[in-house]
This record gives structure tokens, sequence and C-alpha cells, in this order.
């Protein structure tokens, strides 16, 4: 009699977990964090330029990363926080 019980409570175990009750939770799908992602900058104004320089934290002393159109083209590099400061201005 006790292993028709530990029978049943397996088999009722086995049925949960295949219908998603108490099974692994499935994450769905997130961006990437800003540590990870690449950016791809479009520069279509090479007249002006501008420029997020990123730092680690709000004392703004640790650059860590930029991305920016430059007059002569993109820059990226580092990684993007943020804690940032942004430049722009004319390339003449």
């Amino acid at each position: 009699m006790a292993g028709k019980r530990v029978a049943r409570g397996l088999l009722l175990v086995a049925g949960m977990l295949l219908a998603g009750c108490g099974g692994a939770e499935v994450e769905a799908e997130q961006s990437p964090s800003l540590e990870t992602r690449e950016d791809q900058i479009i520069c279509d104004d090479y007249t002006t330029y501008n420029k997020w320089i990123y730092y680690s934290d709000a004392t703004f002393t640790v650059r860590v990363g930029e991305r920016s159109c430059e007059c002569y083209g993109p820059v990226t590099w580092g990684r993007s926080t943020e804690f940032y400061r942004n430049l722009s201005g004319s390339c003449e």
C-alpha cells in the first residue's frame, strides 16, 4: 500500500513538472545590458560632432567608454553606463 502511495506521489510530481507547475521559470528575452550591448553608431552628418563620454560613477572622474560621431567618422570603445557627459559642436 505504501508503494502505491509513493508511485502516485511521483506521478503527481511528474505531471506537475510537465504541465509547468513548479518547473524552472523561462525568462522572457531581455535586451542586452549596457555593459554588453554593442550599439552601432551611424554617422551621416560630418559637419558636426556628437560625443558621449561614459564614466564609472557619479564623480565623473574615471572614463570607461565613449560613443561618438566625430568629424571623420564613428568612434566606439569601452562600455556604456548611466553616468555620461554629452559634447557636441561644429567640425568647421
